[in-house]
């Protein structure tokens, strides 16, 4: 399993008691696997802040998307980790993942139940005007540039 203390300074070692194992589900509590995972969170929020900072600091226009790969299970119904065997669905834990989107410009995101990650890919084609027959119009979130006729996934 992961050793979540590995992917944070010391610092950022607020949540206690945490997991220091690599054998996560034999040798740690659920609350030292809980707390080792929200430090990984807070130091990610952290990199992300520090990022946004240094954008809206160099007054420069941006627009900033991030998208975690994937969820993490923590015994959700007796899940770890991530990944499912061949032909399984993954598990909403897994699933849904964080999208966080900012811009110094005026964008406006077209608002859904969710978006699917691989609307990022026809989002950012968009959002630089670059059009290619890979790009579904109807993949985008943004309002920029997308053709009124086409409905957007729902």
């Amino acid at each position: 399993g992961p050793i979540y203390k590995d992917r944070y300074p010391p610092e950022f070692q607020r949540f206690q008691p945490m997991c220091n194992d690599a054998d996560v589900a034999n040798q740690c509590t659920l609350e030292q696997l809980y707390n080792s995972y929200d430090n990984t969170i807070l130091y990610l929020d952290h990199v992300l802040g520090g990022i946004l900072g240094t954008l809206d600091r160099s007054g420069a226009p941006y627009v900033f998307i991030y998208v975690s790969d994937h969820g993490e299970s923590l015994m959700d119904e007796g899940r770890m980790f991530h990944g499912m065997p061949p032909g399984m669905t993954l598990p909403p834990e897994q699933a849904q993942v964080p999208l966080i989107i900012k811009s110094s410009v005026p964008i406006t995101v077209v608002e859904r139940a969710e978006y699917p990650q691989q609307d990022v890919y026809d989002t950012v084609l968009d959002l630089f005007s670059i059009r290619t027959p890979l790009f579904d119009t109807s993949g985008s979130f943004l309002r920029k540039g997308m053709d009124p006729a086409v409905k957007p996934r729902a």
